[in-house]
């Protein structure tokens, strides 16, 4: 899936990648605006996601071939988004302007951000929400930051080495926990472990997934007398 300047959202065919194919998918309008993120749902295949410059997101079945849900009226570019790792409901959008904000929504119920995180002091490029823990979402802005939040208390879990120049997206690895990707515009491709992290957010009073074992009991019963 693509989109663009233009407003539009394509659906391409890489069945023979050396000549694909746009499908037709949505009986919709263009979008209002540029097309800054588009993303498909973490769980559901038929689920597409858009955010716009005009501060539109937007989410289209592809089996109906129509929108089904969109958030408006919002003050500043939406410049990305992030779904919950776990489920349909939840989004995060990171919104440019005067106070960049990273606002998480719950779709059942869209008529105010449930939570808004504040700390970058410019433009938010980037944000990925982890697919192993999703109390711990990573932001990326052209303020040089790299921010982990926890989205559900709204708190600062840790922060990446500060950047000179924009850090344009940011990305938990989906395989392997605690491994985070970084791009800038020093075209510099970071991979950093989140070791750091992950015992900042320990030390709050919680521990991330990924440091959980599951918990075994063995239980001994003593032979009675008239097994001896």
């Amino acid at each position: 899936a693509t989109g663009g300047q233009d407003g539009k959202l394509c659906i391409w065919s890489l069945e023979n990648p050396s000549d694909p194919v746009a499908v037709p998918a949505l009986n919709q309008p263009d979008h209002q605006g540029e097309i800054t993120d588009v993303r498909w749902n973490v769980k559901y295949e038929r689920i597409i996601g858009v955010t716009t410059s005009s501060g539109l997101f937007a989410m289209s079945d592809l089996r109906s071939g129509r929108r089904t849900q969109q958030i408006v009226g919002q003050a500043g570019a939406a410049n990305t988004f992030a779904w919950h790792p776990d489920g349909l409901t939840q989004i995060a959008i990171a919104r440019d302007g005067t106070n960049p904000v990273i606002q998480i929504w719950d779709l059942k119920k869209a008529v105010a951000p449930i939570k808004e995180l504040r700390g970058h002091t410019g433009g938010i490029s980037g944000l990925s929400w982890c697919p192993d823990d999703p109390s711990l979402l990573m932001s990326s802005g052209t303020d040089g930051r790299t921010i982990c939040w926890n989205p559900f208390t709204g708190e600062t879990v840790g922060e990446m080495p500060a950047e000179e120049n924009w850090v344009y997206d940011v990305q938990w690895c989906p395989r392997v926990p605690a491994v985070i990707g970084t791009s800038s515009f020093d075209s510099v491709l970071g991979v950093s472990s989140a070791q750091s992290l992950a015992q900042s957010h320990s030390a709050g009073g919680s521990c991330p997934k990924w440091f959980k074992r599951p918990c075994t009991c063995l239980l001994y019963t003593s032979p009675s007398p008239r097994d001896s």
